[in-house]
C-alpha cells in the first residue's frame, strides 16, 4: 500500500471515494460502519491539495483511502464546518485558548469499504503526522454523535482527545484534538 500526498490527478478518485461515503448517499444500514458529515466541492479538494494536502492510500490500481487536511481560519466555514470553527474558538488546550496554537483541520477521512479492517486509518494518520510535524501544533477533528464507529476509531484507536461538544442543525458533534510532533530537531516537518 502506497501512503502519499495526493496530486491534482488524484482528485476525481478522492471525490468519488468521499461522495460514496457521504451520509445522505448511504443507506441507513450502511451508516453503522461510519459516514461523512460534510461534502466538499472539487474546488475545496483542489485547494487542499495545493495547500495543506490530502494523504491518500493507493493500491496498485486505485485510491482506497483519503485523509483531507485544511488550514483552520477563524470565522470561516459553512454549515457543520462553521459550527466546528465556533467550537474551536471557545475551546482550550493545556490552559491556553486552542486558537493560540497552530491548528490544522483533520478530515474527512474515508476508506473504501472493501479495505476496512486493514489498518489503513492508522497508516493515513501516521502519514498525516509525518507530513504535519513541525508545521502545526494541534490537529482538530469532529465526529457526529450519531457515528459511534468513527468515535471509537478516533478516540480509542488513534488516541484523540474530546475537547468540546457542539451542534449544527439539531445534530450533535464532538470536537477532537491531537498533538502533532515537532519536526526533526524542532524544524519544519518532512514529506511522506
Amino acid at each position: 500500500m502506497d501512503i502519499r500526498l495526493a496530486t491534482a490527478a488524484d482528485l476525481p478518485a478522492v471525490r468519488d471515494l468521499l461522495d460514496g461515503l457521504y451520509v445522505d448517499n448511504l443507506p441507513e444500514a450502511d451508516r453503522a460502519q461510519g459516514f461523512l458529515s460534510a461534502r466538499f466541492t472539487p474546488g475545496d479538494l483542489a485547494e487542499m491539495v495545493a495547500g495543506t494536502g490530502i494523504v491518500v492510500a493507493a493500491d496498485e490500481t486505485r485510491i482506497v483511502g483519503a485523509l483531507c487536511l485544511a488550514q483552520w481560519r477563524a470565522g470561516e466555514g459553512r454549515g457543520v464546518l462553521g459550527a466546528m470553527s465556533r467550537a474551536i474558538e471557545a475551546a482550550h488546550f493545556k490552559g491556553r485558548p486552542l486558537t493560540s496554537h497552530r491548528l490544522i483541520v483533520y478530515g474527512p477521512v474515508a476508506i473504501a469499504p472493501s479495505y476496512r479492517g486493514r489498518h489503513l486509518l492508522r497508516a493515513l494518520y501516521d502519514g498525516l503526522l509525518r507530513h504535519a510535524a513541525g508545521r502545526w501544533d494541534i490537529g482538530v477533528a469532529f465526529v457526529a454523535d450519531a457515528n459511534p464507529h468513527s468515535m471509537r476509531a478516533h478516540v480509542d484507536g488513534l488516541g484523540m482527545t474530546r475537547a468540546a461538544e457542539f451542534e449544527n442543525e439539531g445534530r450533535g458533534y464532538t470536537l477532537l484534538i491531537f498533538p502533532i510532533p515537532p519536526g526533526p530537531g524542532g524544524a519544519a516537518g518532512g514529506m511522506l
